[in-house]
């Protein structure tokens, strides 16, 4: 089952205009999606377009840059726990770049941090 079904059964508009990116894919390399400051509500929805792109890139490493990240909620945090176990249900290895204080922090107040790999700050 897709990445999709699971996550979304109905798109969301996108009037947010904060929204993560791609920063590199390139073949053979490690596809990198650089996450953007705030992912709520509000960003969920180009968040998980990128993050099925990146499934679908079919790298063998997918890695998140999360430097930037100052606001994370809780449907951010799911959907991004869901996308790691996605991606390692299919055999790639998902890294985490400079992951900020702010997502380990969120992470660990809602029990997902081991889920995400992520060590929760203090």
């Amino acid at each position: 089952m897709s990445l999709t079904r699971r996550v979304l059964k109905k798109p969301m508009q996108d009037t947010n205009k904060n929204v993560p990116e791609v920063v590199s894919a390139d073949s053979g390399a490690a596809y990198t999606v650089c996450l953007s400051d705030s992912l709520d509500i509000a960003t969920i929805e180009p968040l998980y377009r990128l993050l099925e792109t990146a499934l679908a890139a079919k790298q063998s490493a997918l890695v998140l840059d999360a430097g930037q990240v100052s606001r994370v909620d809780a449907a951010a945090l799911q959907l991004l726990a869901v996308f790691c176990r996605e991606a390692r249900m299919q055999g790639y290895s998902v890294r985490w770049k400079n992951p900020s204080g702010a997502l380990s922090r969120a992470a660990g107040w809602i029990g997902l941090a081991d889920w995400l790999e992520l060590k929760a700050a203090a």
